[in-house]
């Protein structure tokens, strides 16, 4: 019934603490996801150093989950290679690093865009953000880079991405706007919260023909009730549960 639907780890394995073999967008979580637990793929967080290195790193500040202060944005990446991620000994990576190792997989990726700086309370330049992008994926060929979506609540930084193998997805509550940029071709797909999704909403992209991802989804009780909805993927919180219900 489900086998249509692609198992992606959140944050590598796990975005919960409670939950983590390995710490959340960590290199060592991307690869158990994959190796040890089988997942398609893997939803990753993504934001841009001061001097244009994309990293994994999920939180708006800093401070909540390292030994530094302020906002990955304020630094050059040689500033963060000391960082303590999580009070553990694993470090900041960079999304150069975790395409390589997807890509010797075969595996896929869907990306997190965070362009925004809480610490300047302003986007990251979405022009540079662009050209780090594309910098990293020249080497691949475009069959490889179909198997990256690229999710954002910022469609002015999805309109700025020129690299037409990605695949654009627009996070959002709203699907009736979802289906506007749609119709529009500014997006190919939308990301949404399994607590925002009914049915209604379900059937209404699936007459738009456009392609959803479900994603929040932690216990088996919501898992359960994602799968119901036929989403193209789903981001699980956990991977063998998820697993075992489609396989």
């Amino acid at each position: 019934m489900y086998q249509d639907t692609l198992v992606y780890g959140h944050a590598g394995t796990t975005i919960h603490p409670e939950l983590w073999v390995y710490p959340a967008n960590t290199k060592e979580s991307v690869i158990y996801a994959l190796d040890a637990l089988g997942a398609e793929g893997v939803e990753i967080d993504i934001q841009m150093t001061k001097d244009s290195v994309l990293v994994l790193f999920h939180d708006s500040f800093l401070d909540e989950v390292s030994n530094l202060t302020g906002c990955v944005p304020n630094y050059n990446f040689s500033e963060l290679t000391d960082l303590n991620l999580y009070n553990s000994k694993y470090e900041i990576v960079t999304l150069e690093e975790i395409l390589a190792i997807c890509f010797e997989r075969n595996k896929k990726m869907y990306l997190d865009l965070k362009p925004f700086n809480y610490c300047i309370g302003a986007d990251v330049n979405h022009q540079t953000f662009n050209n780090s992008l594309n910098k990293i994926l020249a080497p691949y060929s475009t069959e490889q880079r179909t198997n990256i979506v690229v999710n954002t609540r910022n469609v002015e930084l999805l309109e700025h991405l020129t690299d037409s193998s990605i695949v654009k997805s627009f996070e959002t509550e709203n699907i009736p706007l979802a289906i506007e940029k749609f119709k529009s071709g500014i997006i190919h797909e939308v990301g949404v919260k399994l607590s925002a999704m009914t049915a209604s909403y379900a059937d209404e992209l699936t007459v738009a023909g456009l392609n959803f991802t479900l994603f929040s989804l932690k216990s088996q009780k919501e898992i359960q009730k994602g799968l119901l909805f036929s989403p193209m993927r789903i981001v699980t919180d956990n991977i063998a549960y998820t697993q075992k219900l489609i396989h």
